[in-house]
């Protein structure tokens, strides 16, 4: 071999050797080119596969995250630093993804991250990387970002006392919000800021940052804003209310005082909410240039005790940094410090329930809740006297009650005469709904709920108690009651005149109900009141045939056959069939409490001594006639009875339109 291809061989070996040889960075993470004052090193490989653009790609993606892990190890607890991001990811040339930065906050990238150096290791399959981060880029990026939220911090500091000390509250908790801001963007980048400047400090000054910022400065400032604020009720409180007057508005006063001053404070907000009871107002309120804010209250639901809390509480809900924007530990400890600083004043008011339209509508608007659609319709049905008899008193309540329903909810009233005529209606239909049941006809006439109720005397006042019912189920949904003075109401009688317990205990409660054979009377007015002059019709049902007599006990004391009689003295009544009675029943005096009395049998009953009136038959004995008719029960014929107690009465004007 000659000399000269001897030294070419020797360059070769040479040349093979070096290209080949495992650079120091892949195992000591180091490099005599990028000292560690100057640099931070990242060192990253990947497995290698037929694609090589790709394998460098992973070898240079893990170079980056490497030098990203250090600082986020080196202050995780201190930093919201997210991973890295490539600069260059959507482009196809190889050369320009060599270069990534760090997303260090949701605002700030630091970029500046390089492959500066690369290894392929044949004999593991291995691709290696070497980035570097240069710590004066990266460090005066950092500064520049630091110096500007530092800035803005100390701005918002002395513009918050500024406006603190001429008695601005509002624009100096404006101040302190966005200082606080600026405080949780500044500590969340000075951790990884001295990560990286360190070295740098050590031999230029300039790069030497403030420390931490201590969020108690601010809320030192905040204290004193809230120390020296003075809210107080200006009207309003511990009034007594009637919904015939209205209600006086709820007035707060918002003053600072610093010093010697008393500033009116605007801008101020307040959340207004019931604390007892309930009903409608307005729920927010700001306060105006001379400090004032302002609640209205526009309706009151009825409670028990009749006393309403109204709780106003100072809203510092906008100077509160929202989640989104800030990790929970820098902004929630201001969040709270605000919530224990919203001061809260109490107004009270009581309901005097001065009027009877103020005590009913209270019981009204308790039912009305207890409704499940509160523009649903609804008709007021029977009220009785003791839970027994229609009253003269009950007509009044039935008009006052229809009249609070419709001027106190959104429920439709179905008037009286509707539920009159759609009983009229499924009488004359032959309607086989039990008709003696005021809530059928008024479910005819349209009614989803009706109002039932009782009344009674208990010393000076008038106990009223009612129910709302569900027409279609029967269930009572709710129940209202109202104390009405006697002195309030008109001078009418609360029971019939002629009202005997002790006379309708032996005509009513001692019935004979039969077990086969079921009898059925009615009216043509449900709430079973008649004024003088009103004509009534007569209506009856039975489940099979029989015969039926129908006897009237009117208020004078006289005891009448009404059927059969002159037009028809056939009494037989077929099953299932409503029957009219014939003949025209008119109301005269005397008037009181009347009895309308049904008695079924198999066997046909002989007509009965009396004296004929009007082609009617007035019973000589009821106890005769009753002996008479019950007998037939006892000779082993199916027998039953059925009654309805009426009120007959003389027009009476109570001042409530109808």
């Amino acid at each position: 071999m000659s000399k000269l291809a001897t030294i070419i061989a020797l360059l070769l070996a040479a040349f093979l050797e070096t290209s080949v040889a495992q650079p120091s960075w892949v195992k000591s993470r180091s490099s005599p080119n990028y000292p560690d004052r100057l640099y931070m090193i990242g060192v990253g490989f990947a497995n290698k596969t037929k694609d090589r653009a790709a394998d460098l790609q992973k070898a240079y993606d893990a170079a980056f995250a490497d030098i990203a892990k250090q600082i986020k190890s080196t202050v995780a607890s201190q930093t919201s630093l997210h991973e890295y991001e490539v600069l260059s990811g959507n482009n196809n040339s190889l050369e320009q993804k060599t270069s990534a930065e760090i997303k260090v906050s949701t605002e700030v990238k630091l970029g500046g991250l390089k492959v500066v150096d690369t290894y392929e290791d044949d004999d593991n399959d291995l691709v290696w990387a070497l980035a570097v981060l240069n710590r004066t880029s990266a460090g005066d990026q950092l500064k520049e970002t630091l110096q500007g939220y530092w800035f803005s911090y100390s701005s918002g500091m002395v513009g918050s006392k500024r406006d603190l000390s001429s008695g601005n509250l509002y624009q100096s908790l404006l101040g302190l919000t966005d200082a606080l801001k600026n405080e949780v963007r500044y500590n969340s980048i000075v951790p990884i800021y001295r990560f990286i400047t360190d070295p740098l400090a050590a031999i230029d000054s300039s790069y030497l940052m403030p420390g931490t910022i201590l969020m108690s400065d601010m809320k030192t400032v905040a204290q004193s804003c809230f120390s020296n604020l003075k809210i107080e009720k200006a009207s309003g409180d511990t009034q007594s209310v009637s919904l015939q007057e209205g209600i006086k508005p709820l007035l707060l006063k918002v003053a600072y005082s610093g010093g010697e001053s008393n500033v009116a404070e605007s801008g101020v907000k307040f959340k207004f909410a019931f604390k007892n009871g309930g009903g409608k107002l307005t729920d927010n309120s700001t306060t105006d240039k001379t400090g004032m804010a302002r609640c209205d209250v526009f309706s009151l639901a009825p409670t028990r005790d009749n006393i309403y809390t109204i709780e106003a509480s100072m809203d510092l809900s906008e100077f509160k940094i929202a989640g989104q924007q800030f990790a929970a530990t820098e902004f929630q400890d201001w969040n709270d410090f605000l919530d224990k600083n919203e001061n809260t004043v109490l107004f009270t008011l009581k309901r005097s329930g001065s009027t009877l339209e103020d005590r009913l509508t209270d019981a009204v608007l308790l039912l009305s809740t207890k409704i499940s659609d509160p523009t649903s319709t609804i008709s007021v049905s029977r009220i009785l006297y003791q839970d027994k008899l229609p009253g003269p008193m009950a007509e009044f309540l039935r008009q006052h009650i229809e009249s609070t329903i419709q001027s106190a909810t959104s429920l439709s009233v179905i008037s009286e005469e509707a539920v009159r005529y759609s009983q009229m209606q499924l009488s004359e239909a032959g309607s086989q709904q039990n008709l003696s049941q005021p809530d059928y006809a008024s479910g005819a006439a349209g009614a989803k709920y009706i109002v039932a109720g009782n009344y009674w005397k208990d010393g000076d006042d008038l106990d009223v108690s009612l129910k709302a019912i569900d027409v279609g189920s029967h269930v009572i949904v709710g129940s209202a009651s109202a104390d009405l003075p006697l002195s309030w109401l008109p001078k009418v009688q609360l029971a019939p005149e002629n009202y005997n317990p002790v006379k309708d205990e032996s005509l009513i409660k001692v019935e004979k109900k039969g077990e086969d054979l079921k009898v059925d009377v009615w009216v043509d007015r449900p709430d079973g009141i008649y004024h003088e002059g009103d004509t009534m019709s007569i209506y009856v049902r039975t489940n099979r045939d029989c015969y039926v007599q129908l006897v009237y006990n009117d208020a004078g004391g006289n005891t009448v056959l009404v059927f059969p009689n002159k037009v028809s003295w056939n009494s037989q009544v077929r099953s299932g069939t409503v029957y009219k009675v014939p003949g025209t029943f008119v109301m005269r005096p005397p008037f009181g409490r009347e009895i309308l009395k049904a008695y079924a049998s198999d066997s046909p009953a002989p007509v009965p001594q009396g004296q004929e009136l009007s082609g009617l038959i007035l019973l000589n004995s009821v106890n005769d006639f009753q002996k008479s008719a019950r007998s037939s029960g006892l000779s082993g014929n199916s027998y039953s009875e059925s009654s309805i107690i009426l009120t007959t009465m003389a027009k009476i004007n109570y001042g409530v339109e109808q």
